[in-house]
C-alpha cells in the first residue's frame, strides 16, 4: 500500500463523470491488493466504461448510481487518509477533492504555541508529535519506537 499524501485530486468540479474515475485511480494507486473493494472497483470501473465517454447522455439513476459510487469512494479512501487528516471536499472549497488535514482534531487533542512541539495520543507512549512554527505551518510526526539495543 503507498501512502496517501495531503493535497487535491480533483479540483473545480462536483460532476460525478470527473470524480469518479479520479476517486478510482487515487484508491488503485493506493491499495495494490485487487482484492481490497473488488466489487465498488468493479462497479466503478463499469460505470465509468459505460458513462465516461458520453456525460451529456447519462440517465437519472445511473447519474444516482454513480454518486453512490462516488460516496462509497470516499469513505474507502477515508480509511486510508494519514493521521489527523480526511479525504473528501476542502473545507474552502467544495469543488477540491482529496486529503486534507484535520486541523480542528488537532487543536482538539492538543493546544499548542508557535515552535513547541507537543505530543499526542496522551499516554504512555506518544504515537505522534505536532511541530507549529511561528508563520502557523503545522508538521505531524510519527514516533516509532525502534529498539536501538538491550541489555539482560
Amino acid at each position: 500500500m503507498t501512502k496517501a499524501t495531503l493535497g487535491s485530486i480533483s479540483s473545480e468540479t462536483l460532476r460525478t463523470e470527473d470524480l469518479l474515475p479520479a476517486c478510482l485511480d487515487t484508491l488503485n494507486a493506493l491499495i495494490e491488493d485487487a482484492t481490497v473493494y473488488k466489487d465498488l472497483r468493479s462497479n466503478a470501473v463499469a460505470w465509468c466504461n459505460q458513462y465516461g465517454a458520453n456525460p451529456d447522455m447519462i440517465p437519472d439513476q445511473a447519474a444516482e448510481d454513480g454518486s453512490e459510487i462516488v460516496n462509497e469512494l470516499v469513505d474507502a479512501l477515508n480509511e486510508y487518509a494519514p493521521a489527523y487528516a480526511y479525504f473528501g471536499a476542502h473545507e474552502g472549497d467544495g469543488a477540491d477533492f482529496g486529503f486534507w488535514p484535520r486541523i480542528d482534531a488537532l487543536e482538539e487533542t492538543a493546544r499548542y504555541k508557535p515552535n513547541e512541539v507537543l505530543k499526542l495520543n496522551a499516554g504512555d507512549e506518544p504515537s505522534y508529535i505536532m511541530s507549529v512554527s511561528d508563520h502557523g505551518n503545522v508538521t505531524l510526526y510519527r514516533v516509532t519506537l525502534e529498539e536501538e539495543w538491550s541489555c539482560v
